[in-house]
């Protein structure tokens, strides 16, 4: 997340919905993409970063949601509004991780 140079992991277009929970957060907003690493999320409230999230998203090919505990590590501002927020992974269960590497793997052969 943040500017490409300080990207660890690969990522790929995903839309989705997906709740997101904090403290005095609950909402649903529209995943662009993910990475082993995180996701990006569009309409996050504003000055958010630090914060603890529940994740909730689907991926293709999943039949249940992916749950995920993760942290907002980045918000990107436009003027009133927030763009967007990079939310970094902390804790996915493992079958959650394994099939997220294989969306990215699928979506990169151009199979999704």
């Amino acid at each position: 997340m943040g500017s490409p140079s300080k990207r660890r992991h690969r990522r790929v277009h995903l839309q989705s919905d997906v709740t997101f929970r904090g403290v005095d957060i609950w909402q649903t907003c529209r995943a662009e993409n993910i990475s082993e690493g995180g996701i990006f999320l569009r309409s996050i409230p504003r000055d958010c970063v630090g914060t603890p999230v529940d994740l909730e998203f689907d991926i293709p090919n999943k039949e249940l949601p992916v749950l995920a505990k993760g942290e907002v590590v980045w918000c990107e501002n436009k003027g009133l509004e927030v763009a967007g927020c990079g939310v970094k992974f902390v804790r996915l269960y493992r079958m959650d991780r394994d099939l997220i590497q294989q969306f990215i793997a699928q979506a990169e052969e151009g199979r999704i």
